[in-house]
């Protein structure tokens, strides 16, 4: 059930993006004073401080911080919430998940973030049966890839992560590691 007792997309992501805009505005508001003591001592870069009043401003006009130029660096310590990328998971009927207009309509309001189009029931559905019937099912929807495959598969790009393989004699193994990670960076 929806709180206003409505469903409007755009309207939730403003919701959304507003809280987490205020989030950040808090974290800053309760940064900036340390950093300006930190500076006076000069245990940090004054570059660091200049960075915080620049993300607050520009939090101030409403943005997230994703869509700035500004350089993070200095204040990654902060773990500024709209700084980090985003992946919009839309719950629609299956209506709508066959109504490409609807879908691209959607997918434009999050640009430049990834969008993931699921129905909830179907992914039910799908858990329960089979590898072939799933796939028929997934046909008969005009799917080629489960909502919750393309979540994981979209999920693991965002955040620069890849699967490495490794096998032995007793065991084989999947790992999460980064993106590009060297083999002597892998996990033990």
């Amino acid at each position: 059930m929806h709180v206003d007792g409505r469903v409007d997309a755009a309207s939730d992501m403003e919701t959304i993006n507003t809280e987490l805009i205020l989030a950040d505005l808090q974290t800053l508001e309760r940064a900036e004073p340390r950093y300006e003591k930190e500076l006076k001592t000069k245990r940090i870069e004054p570059v660091v401080l200049e960075t915080a009043k620049a993300a607050r401003e520009w939090l101030d006009a409403g943005k997230p911080l994703s869509a700035s130029s500004i350089d993070l660096e200095p204040v990654r310590e902060l773990g500024l919430l709209t700084a980090k990328p985003f992946i919009y998971v839309f719950n629609v009927d299956e209506q709508v998940l066959g109504d490409k207009g609807r879908l691209d309509e959607l997918a434009a309001l999050v640009a430049p973030a990834q969008a993931v189009f699921l129905d909830a029931k179907i992914e039910s559905e799908l858990i329960e049966l089979d590898p072939e019937d799933a796939a028929e099912m997934l046909a008969s929807t005009g799917q080629e890839e489960s909502g919750l495959d393309q979540l994981a598969r979209i999920g693991f790009e965002t955040l620069g992560l890849q699967t490495y393989l490794t096998a032995g004699p007793k065991e084989t193994r999947a790992w999460t590691i980064g993106r590009g990670w060297k083999a002597r960076r892998r996990p033990a």
